[in-house]
């Protein structure tokens, strides 16, 4: 198939998204094609834009936590892909849930698109079978609250995120 994230964006025609719209777009040959080509399936099923985040650490990372699934120091292809949806954030996240091949899903209610305007993000990563079931959360105000730890505050949080 492709054998990384530009090489798939370079072929496909079809696609929402293009090397351009990425901070560094080179760092789209150390991601993992299956990334892009599940965000453009998401995408579409959302039916509205959604735009990448202007953090160069949204998409790969080359220092920190190994267990990231942006890392790709150790040589492997990057995982996840961190995204802002134009409307609805919660709309794009269900469309995210209902496509399995995403492992990791995360909305930070405590970011800014491109560093301007409040807006809360989307982490979508895939890769995580060895791991056992897929993993939910919200990050608000710095902290995580993973939905298998504590369900209610997950979905009190969530319910805020619709309202965003």
């Amino acid at each position: 198939m492709f054998k990384n994230a530009y090489d798939y964006l370079k072929n496909t025609p079809t696609s929402n998204f293009s090397p351009s719209e990425w901070p560094v777009p080179e760092d789209l040959k150390y991601v993992n094609a299956e990334v892009l080509y599940n965000l453009d399936i998401t995408r579409y099923a959302f039916g509205r834009s959604v735009f990448p985040s202007g953090v160069p650490d949204g998409l790969v990372r080359r220092t920190g936590s190994k267990n990231s699934r942006h890392y790709i120091g150790d040589g492997s292809l990057g995982k996840a892909v961190d995204v802002f949806p134009s409307v609805a954030v919660m709309d794009f996240w269900i469309c995210a849930v209902e496509n399995t091949v995403w492992q990791g899903i995360g909305v930070y209610l405590d970011t800014n698109v491109n560093r301007r305007q409040p807006q809360p993000m989307v982490h979508l990563d895939i890769d995580r079978r060895k791991h056992g079931n897929r993993v939910f959360w919200v990050r608000n105000r710095g902290e995580y609250i993973y939905k298998h730890e504590e369900p209610e505050k997950f979905w009190d949080l969530i319910a805020e995120a619709s309202t965003r």
